[in-house]
């Protein structure tokens, strides 16, 4: 994508394992590219995923958004966050032991470009309106690792991007050709936990239908509306939806 409009296609590389570091180049106007040392910071190492970019806000600029582990590896269930002896940890948990101390990011990111300043973090500023049926767990404080409640707050899980959980990429794609694009987060089935790699992979995957204006993101969760939940014998013909009656579910 050519994320800062001088008409050569630049290149974002997004890495995963062990603390994988996300890269951003720049376009040298095809004669080679210049690594951003802005994403040298430990803000940006984590367990990334896919990419996906577009106009999001409808201000002509293409956004970039990359999916990471997501906000659930701060759950209350992740034992992982319990272990003092970094040796009995996988490798791939210390992003999620680092992310207190602010070395490294669990959370999805939304890179917009700003004419004159380059790319810039919005990831806590883009507002979520989460599902009242089937929310994120992290968006309630209760379920947050009690031993870092106050980050809970400060990373704004409850009303943003921040809140959702692990994803393996998004697609951005026009749902309701009205003109935006909207955003459709690919879930996964739970990794379960331990204390070796802990809980960190558990999601639904997200329907997010876009009501943003320019310089201002804002997305409503649908997944449910749409019919986007990945569980056989699901019921949708009632309100709310439920799980089949066979399997003795209300």
């Amino acid at each position: 994508m050519d994320w800062n409009d001088d008409g050569w296609p630049d290149l974002i590389v997004a890495n995963d394992i062990g603390g994988g570091r996300l890269r951003v180049y720049e376009n040298m106007e095809g004669r080679s590219f210049k690594r951003v040392t802005t994403y040298d910071e430990h803000l940006w190492e984590g367990g990334w995923m896919g990419i996906q970019s577009g106009d999001l806000d409808g201000d002509r600029y293409d956004e970039v958004l990359v999916a990471n582990l997501g906000s659930q590896v701060m759950s209350i269930r992740n034992t992982a966050l319990l272990v003092d002896n970094g040796k009995e940890n996988h490798v791939q948990a210390l992003v999620v032991i680092n992310y207190p101390l602010e070395k490294s990011n669990i959370h999805h990111a939304l890179l917009s470009f700003k004419p004159g300043r380059g790319l810039e973090n919005v990831t806590s500023q883009t507002t979520i309106h989460h599902s009242s049926i089937i929310p994120p767990d992290m968006v309630y404080e209760k379920n947050f690792s009690p031993h870092y409640k106050e980050l809970h707050k400060k990373s704004n899980f409850k009303n943003s991007l921040n809140g959702l959980e692990f994803s393996w990429g998004p697609a951005v794609f026009d749902v309701e050709n009205d003109g935006d694009l909207d955003i459709y987060l690919a879930g996964s089935i739970s990794r379960g936990n331990d204390n070796f790699l802990g809980d960190w992979s558990g999601s639904p995957g997200r329907m997010l239908i876009n009501e943003s204006q320019p310089g201002s993101f804002l997305f409503a969760d649908k997944t449910l509306e749409y019919r986007l939940l990945d569980v056989t014998d699901m019921e949708y013909t009632t309100h709310p939806p439920t799980t089949c009656s066979r399997h003795g579910l209300a």
